[in-house]
């Protein structure tokens, strides 16, 4: 199932309504936007005009040159679905520990790659596992 409906799983796995839930099903900051982001963002606007390069090679260079980083050690995406995908090949993972329920695309992604997976239910009650 996809995630991004907090309420449904609530709902679906009877969990107490009271306690604050985190949805990491979905790659959404659940504590919002960075402060320099609502800080900055008219300054920023402007900048929003034209299309990023398509080979990824301005932001992998950022990225070089803000951490110090080896030359061809960084790699850009068309998102985060891409990235997912991109990881455990690039990395060569052998094996993942995928904390449930998630996205299923980190499954998805690592099976793909050939990569076994562990699962770790991530439940308070170890009685009441969700599937």
């Amino acid at each position: 199932m996809h995630g991004g409906n907090p309420d449904d799983a609530i709902k679906r796995y009877g969990l107490d309504l009271s306690l604050p839930v985190i949805d990491f099903s979905v790659n959404i900051n659940p504590l919002g936007p960075p402060e320099i982001i609502r800080r900055q963002w008219a300054d920023w606007f402007g900048c929003l005009s034209s299309y990023p390069s398509q080979n990824g090679g301005c932001l992998e260079n950022f990225y070089q040159r803000r951490f110090d980083l080896p030359e061809n050690s960084a790699i850009g995406g068309n998102g985060s679905i891409e990235l997912i995908y991109l990881a455990p090949r690039a990395l060569k993972v052998k094996k993942a520990l995928i904390f449930t329920p998630s996205f299923h695309d980190y499954r998805r992604s690592c099976e793909t790659a050939g990569i076994e997976v562990i699962t770790l239910p991530l439940v308070k009650n170890h009685r009441k596992t969700i599937n």
